[in-house]
């Protein structure tokens, strides 16, 4: 993946592969964050998703051993976790 700011042209035609259900997150204890995110240790964390009852789906701490990625072009072929 080129620096910067990429457009999602290039993101589809250049990743091989997504975890739809765990993420990367990044805290930093200086600035506010969203709820779920103060059980995640400062720095870089690993997560899964935690579906939500109804609006938007949360991440809780899990080891890194534990993500998963799907070797796959075809992003409509995977659940994402709903946080936008």
């Amino acid at each position: 993946m080129p620096e910067g700011v990429v457009d999602e042209e290039v993101i589809e035609a250049a990743v091989l592969g997504a975890s739809s259900r765990h993420a990367i997150i990044w805290r930093d204890p200086s600035r506010q964050g969203r709820g779920w995110s103060e059980s995640f240790p400062d720095g870089f964390g690993c997560s899964k998703c935690v579906p939500a009852a109804e609006g938007f789906d949360s991440y809780e701490p899990v080891d890194c051993s534990e993500v998963e990625v799907q070797a796959t072009s075809d992003f409509d072929s995977l659940e994402f976790c709903d946080w936008t």
